[in-house]
């Protein structure tokens, strides 16, 4: 029988094999699941939990990144000992939606056992489906690389729509305009669901690959497998509870690791002895590579949330003559005429947002839906326009507006006394400067309306996987067009790349904070900019990593090497949140730094991150040669 099966010809769909798309919708569905949740995981921890504590969010977040990432190590040799590669998958998708549903429950106790059951899943699920990409070419077939970046837009179309939609399925669901997360979760564990059914239905196109170990067969490895995998969650509890020692568990796990691979490679052949030394080489290329990136959906996110400034159609200020607020409690607002016409040439299916901006304590934005009033019969696109503000018992707005509304009395009481002092006395130098400062005073203390589309921050999340769903195909085929050409860049090549753009990312959103408005907000498209750039270098170091591991890892412990490639992203995603617990401010418990203030910690925070991923690429692009010598012909 399975000899019937080898030598049966391969189904391919666009030259490669048809199992590849199976994996390919499965793991787009395991990526919605975890990308969905984690663009809200850092915002939602910071509301619910931390009391706005964003270092604290972050070394959660951190924790549970690093240790979605580690688990992976158990799972690969499971998987290669005990389950088999098919199996695995499927248990690690239904414990990864049983945790997502666990994150329902609004206790912090519950929050951090369903992480604890996610992060069991994943280890099952993540480096066995990679593993299992791999397994479908034979050793030295050129399609391999062109598969995994194919497997590689699978894994970002489905984190491209998670935000999107997790993100509208909380908005939909929460009330008095704040988004539940929570319901965002539920969706996300749907997706895994999916994931799950999809994977299952294609197992026909898997031939003979993935299947259980002999003597493994049975019901009973999966039934071990499943109740040592919730035994372990208690203790991936407590590692959650307490971040930083899960970032040294993550550590000692890695020097383990590499410490194994040393001594299996003394014990063999000087070819997988050197290609082992190659191999931890990249590993350490692949940690910085992801310190640096995966800032994403920790202060990249906060990053969008705080400082980012969209586009608009019209603007009013407080006090002006074309619009002010004109209720002191803020309960409600009266816009003008013009700004009422503004609204009434939105789409009437849409919201609108008005964004109040002032000095202090920070930007409120307060999406208000119009669409009903104008729809009612009772609205004239010539008459002011009354729209109540929605509360935030997190934030509470109408507080805020109204101590900017002070403020601006406030303001507005100190210049009429200075200029009644300067016109008194024109030649009094010191009233002139009290003059001028009461202007000053006044500008900094005005509230402003900015009517636009409804934009969630969330969306910046889809960002990075829009461009590698748009680039990945260039990629693919640009490695092909050069491969020919034997121009192709050897792999510790393309990791200098990688590393050296992602620098230049946060180069160049750092630089943008040059032009940053009175308020520290920058515009929208500089951090598109940075995502940009940081997709270029992906594509050059994730895909082309995966493939590398299965192809310098010796055959006997494929699984165990992929477990220690993802390993390395899990200290580097602990190393991650260390740099984002400094950007934005609020270390130990005190208050985010907000507005212009914040940019100098995001910049204090990104500053050594480009120092380090740049020197670091720059490294690998004058050692390529000598590593990949080591490497002996595998590119």
């Amino acid at each position: 029988m399975t000899q019937s099966t080898e030598s049966a010809p391969e189904k391919t769909i666009l030259g490669h094999p048809s199992g590849l798309f199976v994996l390919f919708f499965a793991e787009l569905w395991e990526r919605f699941c975890y990308y969905g949740m984690r663009a809200l995981l850092a915002v939602y921890v910071a509301e619910q939990f931390t009391q706005g504590d964003r270092s604290a969010a972050s070394g959660m977040y951190g924790a549970f990144t690093a240790l979605v990432y580690a688990l992976g190590f158990f799972g690969g040799t499971i998987a290669d000992k005990y389950l088999g590669y098919r199996r695995a998958i499927i248990v690690g998708g239904v414990l990864m939606a049983a945790g997502e549903f666990m994150l329902m429950i609004p206790t912090e106790e519950m929050f951090l056992m369903g992480l604890a059951v996610l992060i069991v899943g994943n280890g099952l699920f993540k480096p066995n489906i990679s593993t299992l990409v791999g397994k479908l070419y034979k050793q030295g077939d050129a399609r391999r690389d062109g598969g995994f970046t194919i497997f590689y837009m699978g894994i970002n179309l489905g984190a491209f729509l998670a935000p999107i939609a997790c993100r509208w399925v909380a908005g939909v669901m929460g009330t008095g305009g704040k988004p539940d997360y929570r319901w965002g979760f539920i969706a996300a564990g749907v997706g895994m669901l999916l994931g799950v059914v999809t994977f299952w239905r294609g197992f026909s196109a898997l031939g003979d690959k993935g299947l259980p170990p002999k003597g493994r067969e049975g019901v009973s490895s999966i039934l071990v497998v499943i109740v040592g995998g919730l035994a372990l969650a208690p203790a991936v509890y407590m590692l959650l509870a307490k971040a930083e020692l899960a970032g040294y568990v993550t550590l000692a796990l890695l020097i383990g690791i590499l410490l194994y691979l040393v001594w299996y490679g003394l014990k063999s052949d000087k070819v997988t002895f050197q290609r082992i030394l190659a191999l931890i080489i990249l590993l350490i290329g692949n940690i910085a590579f992801w310190a640096s990136f995966e800032q994403a959906g920790n202060s990249l996110n906060f990053f969008a949330r705080d400082q980012v400034k969209w586009e608009s159609t019209d603007n009013f200020s407080l006090g002006g003559t074309r619009g002010e607020l004109k209720s002191a409690d803020a309960q409600s607002v009266t816009l003008p005429v013009g700004f009422a016409r503004a609204v009434d040439g939105a789409s009437p299916s849409t919201s609108v947002n008005i964004t109040v901006t002032y000095p202090s304590p920070e930007n409120v934005n307060i999406k208000v839906d119009a669409t009903a009033e104008l729809a009612s019969g009772e609205y004239l696109p010539d008459t002011p326009l009354k729209v109540a503000l929605a509360d935030n018992d997190k934030n509470p707005r109408n507080q805020d507006i109204a101590n900017a509304m002070a403020n601006w009395e406030a303001a507005k009481a100190k210049v009429a006394a200075a200029e009644a002092k300067h016109t008194a006395d024109k030649s009094d130098p010191a009233a002139k400067q009290e003059f001028e400062e009461a202007q000053t005073l006044l500008k900094k203390s005005s509230v402003e309306f900015v009517i636009g589309p409804v934009r969630e921050f969330e969306w910046f999340q889809s960002v990075n996987a829009i461009f590698i769903v748009l680039l990945g195909p260039v990629f693919s085929a640009l490695w092909v067009w050069l491969d020919r050409r034997n121009a192709n860049p050897s792999i510790p090549f393309k990791f200098g790349l990688g590393l050296v753009q992602v620098g230049l990312g946060f180069a160049l959103l750092v630089w943008s904070f040059k032009g940053a408005d009175a308020n520290g907000l920058v515009p929208w498209y500089m951090l598109t900019g940075l995502y940009l750039i940081h997709t270029l270098g992906e594509l050059c170091i994730s895909p082309v990593g995966l493939s590398m591991v299965t192809k310098l890892a010796p055959p006997t412990i494929t699984g165990f090497v992929m477990g220690g490639w993802f390993l390395s992203i899990a200290n580097a995603n602990f190393g991650a949140a260390l740099f984002s617990s400094l950007a934005g401010g609020g270390e130990h418990g005190e208050a985010p730094a907000t507005g212009a203030a914040a940019l100098v910690s995001y910049q204090g925070a990104y500053m050594p991150i480009i120092y380090m991923s740049i020197g670091v690429g720059i490294l690998f692009l004058l050692l390529a040669k000598p590593i990949d010598k080591l490497m002996h012909g595998i590119k």
